[in-house]
């Protein structure tokens, strides 16, 4: 049986999992820190750790390894390497498949943007409806797009399609505000209290005033992003993940009231929370192996 480790990279963590052809985790996520702001080897060094650890997991070895898939929180260039991030700073220009081979020689190797990852991940083992045309959305310290079209993912010529995040909304971009740190703004707009996203949803969850209208005038603005991209490429579903998923139930009918008011197509679009939970980025990214692009 073919199995994979899917590696989700980000500024802060980084975590790795060995999955099956059947998109099911053997074992457990393995979570360790990238320190995305030491030198590029170090880094690396960090992500081959955690893979390490992933397949030191009993059941697992590398003669039943297929492949490692990296996704990744920025753009690719045409030779597959990493774009500037804010997020993985020093690793901009540089090869990461390579780097990693380095320590896992004779492993296929690939890497993609984790949006894309999650899209490609959700469409074949997660809760998306049989769709052909669908926008993968992660809501978290950032913001990520990644789409299905005619079954296929698009990328774009230069690989950034779905990028949206440096557009401009209202008095800055759409990161700003659809992320956790745009939550927490909003809040500390509203009531002069600094807290995390995460606690403002646990405020909203208990009913706290300020807090719901922070996570409802969330849920507008990702409806009137959303609204561009559905009725641009004819999307029939959207699928959402990322950290802030998991506050979907205090933001979701707002975004979808504005997708009925502003989207034609809304009695044929699903809107629909990730399947995969806080494994989608990993299942994602050993979907590389797993899914015929």
């Amino acid at each position: 049986m073919k199995h994979v480790v899917g590696v989700d990279i980000g500024g802060t963590n980084t975590s790795a999992g060995v999955v099956s052809e059947q998109g099911e985790l053997t074992g457990s996520i393995v979570t360790e820190p990238t320190e995305s702001d030491r030198i590029s080897e170090k880094v690396v060094q960090n992500i081959c750790n955690t893979i390490s650890k992933a397949l030191e997991q009993p059941g697992v070895g590398h003669k039943r390894l297929a492949g490692i898939g990296l996704g990744v929180p920025t753009t690719l260039d045409a030779e597959g390497k990493l774009i500037a991030s804010n997020n993985l700073p020093t690793l901009a220009g540089k090869d990461l498949p390579a780097m990693v081979g380095e320590r896992f020689p004779g492993t296929p190797i690939e890497v993609e943007n984790d949006a894309n990852c999650f899209v490609v991940g959700e469409a074949r083992f997660g809760s998306v409806p049989a769709s052909d045309y669908v926008c993968g959305v992660t809501l978290g310290t950032g913001l990520g797009i990644g789409l299905l079209l005619d079954g296929n993912l698009y990328r774009g010529i230069s690989g950034a399609a779905g990028e949206i995040f440096s557009s401009p909304y209202r008095d800055g971009n759409i990161e700003s505000v659809l992320s956790g740190p745009g939550i927490r703004k909003s809040y500390a707009k509203s009531t002069g209290k600094d807290v995390e996203a995460k606690k403002v949803a646990e405020f909203a969850g208990k009913g706290e005033s300020d807090a719901v209208k922070v996570m409802e005038d969330f849920g507008l603005a990702l409806g009137y992003v959303l609204s561009y991209v559905v009725n641009l490429l004819d999307i029939r579903t959207v699928v959402v993940g990322g950290s802030l998923s998991k506050s979907w139930n205090l933001f979701i009918d707002s975004t979808k009231s504005v997708l009925s008011d502003y989207c034609p197509v809304y009695r044929e679009l699903a809107v629909v929370r990730s399947g995969l939970g806080k494994a989608a980025g990993i299942i994602g990214a050993a979907s590389l192996f797993l899914v015929d692009d």
